[in-house]
């Protein structure tokens, strides 16, 4: 079903089944960072859910901003995520997410 689910994945079963766990997800396996929150859309068919979490109840905030002000943000609402940082209810900053860079290869062949 379509749906906004707000809370992060540590505390909200439905965030954490969302991002594709049975499991709460604290900390880095939350994907965020400390003074973090984000929007991200996910899409089930025709379907779409929101998620509008952070890592504190203070970044979840932040985010939820960002997302009822739609209007004063639509310039950096881009793609299916977003991260929202800051260090208070007004120097709110919106960005698009680091790029993940995956780890070398590890060649098993190659002897020491």
């Amino acid at each position: 079903m379509n749906m906004i689910v707000v809370g992060g994945p540590c505390i909200n079963s439905a965030a954490a089944a969302l991002m594709g766990s049975s499991e709460p997800l604290c900390g880095e396996a939350s994907g965020l960072q400390e003074g973090q929150g984000m929007l991200k859309l996910f899409e089930n068919g025709d379907n779409v859910a929101m998620l509008v979490a952070g890592w504190s109840k203070a970044d979840t905030r932040r985010a939820t901003r960002v997302a009822s002000g739609y209007e004063d943000w639509a310039d950096k609402l881009v793609g299916s995520e977003v991260i929202v940082t800051g260090t208070s209810m007004s120097d709110i900053d919106v960005s698009a997410p680091a790029p993940v860079v995956a780890a070398p290869a590890v060649d098993s062949s190659a002897t020491a």
